[in-house]
């Protein structure tokens, strides 16, 4: 007997047999307290998401995500859109990254950005013909255009038509720069609240630069920690032992060894000299296989930790 199907239900079927679950099957491996330790809140609903109370400390209520909570949400995944290049660059103000993911929070701020644009740019259009004001209202209404733009993707991972080609000299795929995107969206259904925890592990970043500071935010620190434990497959259950870097002329070696249920496994890959992944982890502690151990170990460790920064 033969079946026929839709174009429809043909692409349903192929986009979920091509649906990456990395970053789910990642948290369903975590155990649960340390999930409660990593999406812990204070005195929030979390945009009416249902919330278990927990404790009171001192008088204030803290609320945490079960694991099948932060599963629910994750398996929200955004929809990942590939747009023309141009436009891409246009969304990302010339970024040199991947794929963006752009925060549904946009929607909501919009109308009030746009107001005041649009204000301003009816006060400069009454001096058009001063070349400076000039210059500002063309600055305006590229502004407005791009807001616009946001607006139509907020809540989405866009991808630039020549992903390939633009992120061959990053030492990392596709996979892995949609997955980093992915961690920014559950940072975003989250509320970011797993920064205050990544500042303690993180209190004195060794970089200052104002080139760096995008990649040194706390969700880039996690969301880079993710994308290199995607790249080099590790797992929930790893604990760091020691790590070896060695940087060349144009990559660095990265090698670790982990225990995996009692055994030793080594890890190893390159990255270019000049990937934003070492950039941000190395920014934590100022050396790379310190940070590596420092957050791998903090945020996912399966054994009985020493201190009570167990985090996810």
């Amino acid at each position: 007997m033969r079946y026929i199907i839709t174009e429809s239900q043909y692409k349903i079927l192929v986009e979920q047999t091509s649906t990456d679950n990395w970053l789910y099957d990642w948290f369903k491996n975590v155990p649960e307290d340390k999930i409660k330790k990593t999406f812990s809140y204070i005195n929030s609903d979390i945009l009416s998401r249902t919330l278990s109370p927990q404790n009171n400390v001192g008088g204030t209520k803290r609320f945490f995500f079960s694991k099948p909570d932060l599963l629910k949400l994750i398996s929200q995944r955004p929809p990942i859109q590939t747009i023309d290049s141009k436009t891409f660059d246009f969304i990302n103000a010339d970024s040199d990254t991947g794929a963006l993911y752009i925060n549904s929070e946009i929607k909501t701020e919009l109308p009030s950005l746009l107001g005041k644009a649009n204000d301003l740019l009816r006060n400069y259009e009454q001096y058009a013909s001063n070349p400076e004001m000039k210059q500002k209202v063309q600055k305006i209404k590229k502004l407005i255009n791009r807001l616009e733009m946001m607006g139509q993707y907020a809540g989405k991972i866009i991808v630039p038509s020549d992903l390939k080609t633009r992120i061959a000299s990053f030492g990392i795929g596709p996979k892995e720069i949609k997955r980093h995107e992915e961690m920014h969206s559950l940072y975003d259904m989250a509320d970011s609240t797993p920064e205050g925890l990544i500042k303690r592990l993180c209190p004195n970043p060794r970089c200052k630069s104002e080139s760096l500071e995008y990649v040194t935010k706390p969700t880039e620190i996690y969301s880079y920690l993710m994308t290199l434990r995607s790249k080099l497959n590790m797992m929930p259950i790893d604990v760091v032992q020691f790590s070896k870097i060695t940087k060349g002329d144009k990559q660095t070696e990265i090698s670790i060894v982990v225990n995996r249920d009692g055994k030793e496994v080594t890890l190893r890959d390159y990255l270019p000299n000049s990937s934003a992944t070492i950039k941000s982890l190395e920014c934590c502690t100022g050396d790379l296989g310190n940070s590596i151990k420092l957050l791998h170990n903090n945020l996912a460790m399966n054994d009985v930790p020493k201190t009570d920064n167990l985090m996810a």
